[in-house]
């Protein structure tokens, strides 16, 4: 059975009046023990049973999405991305800023395949997630120099692809998983639904030299829009992957798999 021992300390404080003593305040030092077992956030499961983790997953994500920080587990529902500045067409001069990006549904993501190759220590986990961004947007036409400000949101369903490197460590006699960094390929599945706030959207159509790029913008409308949301939720698949490096760190092998 695996456990996490936090210590937290409490310091308590009262007046005594003892005769001939100087000393009126004592402290006393609480230390609480708080223990964390591993099976309350993930039930282990043999490696190849895509199944099995794939429920595992969604158990530790349904504990833990609004954050769990006694074990560095960041919040991934409301996902909370403070800007992402991306370049989605250098021909059109179109850049976007995006700031204070709120993305939510990650918590629901489901797992589609996963790979553990103990030999070569690497991982795959596949996933995917129908989810919603609701964000403010500075639209950039570079080529213009002008600026065009508003609210954004966008609702799609992504599959993302994550291989790392998985290897094991061996500390106080028990083996953990090392979880290397993380590459990530991103799929928005069928058209994206996007919106522009109304009065970002007229500011655009309204403006004679941002017209004169709409042609050009719409005939590759689809590849650019999926384009943007893939850099913006490229961050929600890193975040979980760090949550499961976090938990790899506080917990032995054998509270994720039967079999290794």
């Amino acid at each position: 059975m695996n456990y996490v021992i936090l210590s937290v300390v409490v310091y308590y404080s009262w007046d005594m009046n003892v005769q001939d003593m100087d000393l009126k305040t004592l402290l006393l030092l609480l230390v609480v023990c708080i223990s964390v077992k591993a099976e309350t956030l993930f039930n282990p499961c043999v490696k190849d049973d895509v199944k099995c983790v794939g429920a595992a997953t969604q158990t530790f994500m349904s504990k833990t999405y609004g954050g769990y920080p006694k074990l560095g587990i960041k919040p991934i529902d409301p996902l909370i991305v403070p800007s992402t500045d991306i370049s989605i067409d250098e021909k059109i001069g179109l850049v976007l800023h995006f700031k204070n990006t709120n993305i939510t549904g990650l918590k629901n993501l489901q797992i589609i395949d996963f790979k553990l190759d103990t030999d070569k220590n690497i991982g795959l986990m596949k996933m995917q997630a129908d989810v919603s961004i609701v964000s403010d947007v500075e639209v950039e036409l570079t080529k213009l120099q002008k600026v065009f400000k508003g609210p954004y949101t966008a609702s799609t369903t992504i599959v993302g692809t994550s291989e790392y490197g998985a290897n094991l460590k061996t500390v106080n006699g028990k083996q953990y998983f090392d979880l290397g960094p993380e590459t990530t390929n991103c799929e928005i599945l069928g058209e994206p639904i996007v919106s522009l706030g109304a009065e970002l959207q007229g500011a655009i159509d309204k403006d004679n030299d941002a017209s004169r790029l709409r042609p050009e913008y719409e005939a590759k409308k689809s590849a650019l829009r999926k384009k943007a949301l893939c850099v913006v939720l490229k961050q929600g698949f890193s975040t979980i992957i760090s949550n499961l490096r976090s938990v790899a760190n506080a917990f032995d092998k054998s509270a994720f798999f039967t079999d290794i």
